[in-house]
């Protein structure tokens, strides 16, 4: 068995530490301009993403190298891990964003194939979706199966643990791009209920798309890395229960497989039912406030939300760049200072708690709110 003294089992941990200063750091190699287009998006985190591979591998080469008790075999194991990974990234990448691949005259573009059927109606644009959603796992798991072997081949089964630990070594900057998908959506919605500019949506259009992109990206990550792990798990299972090999002609073992296989697929289906039903709730309660509320169509309400906004925006800044006024400030001085203002807003349910910074935000929040429902009632 492992013990913390033993580097090996040190290993794994030095390498996820490495991995999150080289994620943060991948972070800042992300620049981009106020024209760039998709291609110029999906490279610059690209960039990001495998400068934060690059910096990790560095690091990790450098503690292996100065350790007497490791072979440097164990590198050349998590460089596998982290290749399968940025394999099925970028063909998550061509499969999902319409830049596609495009290498001299020869162009792969799924996504406008897809949308190219669309035009002869909604079952052939459902058909076309799922032949390329089954067709597109072949690259990544041919690559599982390639870094499988190469890992058991580099270091046995602690390889392909070792493995899947390099893919996840920079999930901090893979997530990160993961998540920012549904914060450019809701800023375009933001800026089109605000009536921005048509350029503002444009670009936020623009970063909707990556971020469709990079969602895929990101769980084809999780995937694969669910698969080197299980195999792992698989085998410390076998090795704790002393199960060295499963017969599949054996009935039970069969039966067990096949509730196995079912489980996924019963799961997914709960998930898929619930954000439908939560989603279809959400719709009917849209139309219900845009038959009922009169002017809120026309956009009316918005406006005195905005200036609401404007106002607790402007409040919160003040009293954040108000040293003095911070440096004594408490829910009595703040009641007082929102008085001055002509701001009726009772805070005296936080009456003990002595106001931060973010707690005038807080409090900013609170008050557009609580005004917020006053204009709707």
């Amino acid at each position: 068995p492992y013990v913390l003294s033993d580097p090996k089992a040190v290993l794994p941990l030095m390498i996820a530490g490495i991995g999150i200063i080289s994620a943060v750091l991948g972070m800042g190699l992300i620049r981009t301009g106020d024209n760039a287009d998709m291609g110029k998006l999906l490279w610059t985190l690209r960039f990001g993403i495998f400068g934060a591979g690059a910096l990790s591998l560095i690091g990790t080469g450098f503690y292996i190298n100065n350790s007497s008790e490791l072979s440097f075999d164990l590198f050349w194991v998590v460089v596998t891990g982290l290749v399968v990974g940025q394999v099925i990234g970028t063909s998550t990448e061509w499969f999902t964003s319409y830049e596609g691949l495009k290498i001299g005259s020869f162009e792969f573009n799924p996504v406008k194939w897809i949308a190219k059927q669309s035009e002869t109606g909604h079952p052939s644009t459902i058909i076309a979706g799922i032949a390329v959603g089954l067709y597109s796992t072949v690259i990544p798991a041919l690559s599982i199966v390639v870094g499988i072997y190469v890992a058991n081949e580099l270091a046995g089964l602690y390889g392909i643990g070792l493995a899947a630990v390099g893919m996840l070594s920079t999930l901090g900057i893979t997530l990160a791009t993961d998540a920012y998908g549904p914060v450019a959506d809701n800023a375009g919605g933001i800026a089109e209920q605000a009536h921005l500019n048509p350029e503002v949506r444009k670009r936020t259009d623009s970063l909707d798309a990556l971020g469709n992109t990079t969602a895929a990206t990101g769980k084809g990550f999780a995937i694969g890395s669910a698969v080197l792990t299980a195999l792992a798990l698989l085998v410390a299972y076998g090795f704790t229960t002393n199960i060295n090999s499963l017969d599949l002609m054996d009935p039970e073992v069969l039966i067990g497989t096949i509730i196995g296989g079912l489980l996924p697929f019963i799961f997914s289906g709960l998930t898929m039912q619930a954000v439908g039903s939560a989603a279809g709730s959400m719709i009917e309660e849209v139309r219900r406030q845009f038959r009922e509320i009169p002017g809120l169509k026309e956009g009316k309400k918005y406006e005195k939300i905005l200036d609401f906004l404007s106002q607790i925006e402007n409040i919160s800044i003040n009293i954040i760049e108000d040293n003095s006024f911070y440096n004594q400030m408490n829910s009595k001085h703040l009641q007082s200072y929102l008085e001055e203002r002509n701001i009726n807003f009772e805070i005296s349910p936080i009456e003990k708690f002595h106001l931060s910074k973010q707690h005038s935000i807080l409090i900013g929040s609170l008050y557009l709110i609580g005004e917020y429902k006053k204009e709707f009632k």
